[in-house]
Formats: C-alpha cells, structure tokens, sequence
C-alpha cells in the first residue's frame, strides 16, 4: 500500500510539472523583447531565474518517472516530457545521474531525438510580455521582483508606475520597495543606474563568479559592497596590494598587466569578471597591476 502511494504520488507531481511548463517557456520567450534590448542585465538574470526554474521542474519531473519504474502512467509521460523541452532535456540527460536512476527503456526513449522540435518566432505580444513580468515582480524573490517591476516601467511607463503603487500597498520586501519608490519619483525613462541598490544586486546576481548565489547570501554580499567609477588610465590595484577586495567589473574595459620574472602580458577584461579571487581567498598580495 506503501508503495502504491508513493506510485501514486510521483504520478501527480509529474503531472502537475508538465502541466507549468509551458507557462516557463512562454515568460522566458516573452522576455525576447526587442524593446528590451537596452536593459541586457535584466533581461538575462530573469533569463537565467527562468531557466533555472525550468531545470529544477525537469530533475523533480525525471525523479518521478524514477519512482514510478515504468509504473502507469509512465508512458504517456515521457512522451509529454519529451514534446515539452528537449533540449534541456537531453542536457540534463548528459551531465546527471539518470541513466542509472531511470528504468532502461525510459532513458532510451527520452535519450531518443523523437520528432523534430516545432520550429516557434521569439516575438510575442508586448500584452503578453507584460503579464509575465507582472507575475514575475509578485515573487519571493525581491532581486527578480523588483526587476520584473522595472521591466514592467521600461516597456509602458503608466502601467510600471501603477504596478509600483499596487507593489507598495502590499508592504513589499525592502528592496522592491525602494525600487517601487524610486520608480514612482523618477522622470523620464527608468534606466537601471537610476536604482542603484538594485543596480549592485543585479550586477553581483548576474556574474559569472555569483551566479546562482542564494538571495540572502547575495542580500548580504550587496550591504558589503559598493561601486566606484575609474577614469581612463587610473590605477585600481598593482602588484604587491595587500587583497581584502573581490573586484568585478561592471562597465567599460580593464587592462591586467602580468609580471612573471622578466616576461610580462596583458589581459583585456571583459564586464562581468571577477579579478584577485584567488589572492582573497588566501589572504596574499596581489600578483598583477
């Protein structure tokens, strides 16, 4: 009886899964705005808030296809699971454990190319575009909340700034809130560098070194940090430093210079790398300029 539960039980996640989907792939597709070109920040940390939502709901999916062990409704199952996203199946396919958890024949039929995908435009209504992002900026998460918010503003000032004034009646978290605040005072068009706590988060949020950062930890590295503007040619560390900083470049363009006995190189880096991790974390002197 035990065991027919958890049957069971799998049974009914998978198919409440599959069944939110299709509402992941349309809020990642409607982000694919060409009006929201000149906000690429934003767009790609609820790019990347999507995606991740979509790989978990696929691993929970796959989890379940493992408890059920070929049980019905396991066939009609795999083949929604394999309409609804092969592509990030088969990558999960290829880098986790399943081909030892799942029954042969199920990681066979959705290791399989199956149909060829339905080839869809990336342009979606900017009205559909906008729910999603509503949606989005009603979420735990306040770094993606407030984005979405901001999003909202960019794509129809009127509607971003009726949706701030609905966020605030409902005692958001602190960091929609400020951005609510700052939005409804703000003249013009919203850019990103007019909020400047979410400006920090997003930055760190969006970084190849905090990536996928847990939102308290992210919370506490942002009250730790802060953003400063270098002119052209200024030094920012050199050789010897004394490192106590991680320092990400959010803008513009950095030479590294290297030294190592007589030989010497240059490193162009790009926005979004971290420099002197490594130096941080064990507390040595900076070996670069």
């Amino acid at each position: 009886r035990e065991e027919g539960s958890a049957v069971d039980k799998a049974a009914r996640r998978a198919e409440l899964l599959l069944q939110r989907l299709p509402e992941l792939i349309e809020a990642y597709r409607s982000l694919q705005q060409p009006a929201l070109r000149d906000q690429p920040l934003l767009v790609a940390l609820l790019d990347d808030h999507l995606c991740h939502r979509k790989e978990l709901a696929l691993e929970a999916i796959l989890s379940a296809l493992a408890t059920l062990n070929n049980a019905p409704p396991t066939g009609e199952l795999v083949a929604r699971l394999q309409a609804a996203s092969p592509w990030v199946l088969q990558d999960l396919l290829a880098r986790g454990p399943w081909r030892q958890r799942l029954p042969g024949e199920v990681f066979e039929a959705l290791s399989s190319p199956g149909a060829e995908p339905v080839a869809c435009s990336l342009e979606v209504p900017v009205a559909h575009t906008l729910q999603h992002l509503e949606r989005l900026s009603r979420e735990g998460n306040p770094i993606e909340a407030a984005s979405a918010l901001l999003l909202v503003a960019v794509l129809e000032e009127g509607r971003g700034r009726a949706l701030a004034q609905a966020l605030l009646a409902d005692a958001p978290r602190p960091l929609v809130k400020d951005t609510a605040e700052r939005l409804l005072k703000l003249e013009g068009p919203p850019e990103l560098a007019a909020f400047p706590p979410l400006e920090k988060r997003v930055v760190l949020a969006s970084s190849d070194f905090f990536r996928r950062t847990w939102a308290d930890t992210l919370e506490a590295l942002a009250e730790r940090s802060d953003m400063r503007t270098y002119g052209a040619g200024a030094l920012i560390t050199e050789t010897g430093d004394t490192c106590r900083e991680l320092l990400l470049l959010v803008d513009g363009a950095a030479t590294v210079q290297h030294r190592e006995g007589a030989q010497t190189w240059e490193e162009q880096v790009r926005p979004g790398h971290v420099l002197d991790e490594l130096e941080v974390l064990t507390h040595s002197a900076a070996e670069s300029t």
